[in-house]
């Protein structure tokens, strides 16, 4: 069964089978590959500004290693003291290379994590959160937690509606990301029987070779979504999902795949 996967690689990946996913399911006979979706830029000449965030902030919650990475590049560290909160294992490795002493990352998701949060910490939250997000983010986390009567302060990777805007780093869309999907697309070459998909942004990258190539043309082509968020961008545009993986981890993709043998 041959796999592949759209996502951004990581900045300690030199080759796609240093990627986590790739080795889990290459163990397990799988033939896989990686497509890049996105290619990262980091600005963080303003995020210094945010060394003593600890003073007027209850806790700091990370929902993405990039998020992490950016703080680090700035210069700034965790403490295991700090009460951090991450969304997935991924963040929470990056989070420990940083210092802290992660909690809730077997959440899952964003929403999940929100809701351990208010379950377990609700008490010590008498400050504002300080929250690292990406450029291209969902509410979802936020929007529980400020439901719920607790102030955020919002510290966005570029320019936008939010409070504490900061670019840390922009995202673009990786440039060879088309033309690599549409080989794997053509005939002569082997097509994949299986397509994952790791966010949203990586959906709305790919979203005219979905519609227009692979939803009339392609129609065997199994689409997974990594989380809910994922699958929910996948059905706005129509699409059948064959899987959804349960949390954020190699092994939960595995389960996910190996159902659609």
């Amino acid at each position: 069964m041959y796999v592949v996967l759209l996502k951004s690689a990581g900045d300690n990946t030199t080759n796609i089978n240093d990627d986590p996913y790739v080795q889990v399911l290459t163990k397990s006979g799988f033939s896989v590959n990686l497509l890049e979706t996105l290619d990262f830029e980091y600005n963080t000449s303003n995020l210094v500004e945010y060394k003593n965030w600890r003073n007027n902030h209850s806790c700091i919650i990370f929902s993405s290693p990039r998020a992490v990475i950016s703080y680090v590049k700035a210069g700034l560290t965790g403490n295991e003291n700090d009460l951090c909160f991450v969304v997935g294992p991924s963040t929470e490795l990056q989070a420990k290379k940083a210092g802290f002493s992660p909690k809730g990352a077997d959440s899952g998701d964003a929403e999940k994590l929100a809701d351990f949060i208010l379950k377990h910490y609700s008490s010590k939250l008498d400050k504002p959160i300080f929250f690292p997000s990406g450029q291209v983010h969902l509410d979802t986390l936020p929007k529980v937690l400020e439901d719920a009567g607790i102030c955020l302060t919002f510290f966005i990777y570029e320019t936008g509606k939010k409070v504490n805007t900061v670019i840390a780093y922009s995202s673009v869309e990786n440039t060879q990301l088309h033309e690599k999907l549409r080989l794997n697309l053509c005939e002569g070459n082997p097509v994949p029987d299986c397509l994952v998909y790791f966010s949203p942004s990586g959906v709305s990258l790919t979203e005219k070779i979905l519609i227009t190539e692979i939803k009339p043309h392609r129609p065997n082509i199994k689409l997974v979504a990594m989380g809910r968020a994922t699958a929910s961008r996948l059905k706005e545009l129509g699409l059948t999902i064959s899987a959804v993986a349960s949390s954020p981890k190699p092994e939960s993709l595995l389960a996910a795949v190996q159902k659609l043998k």
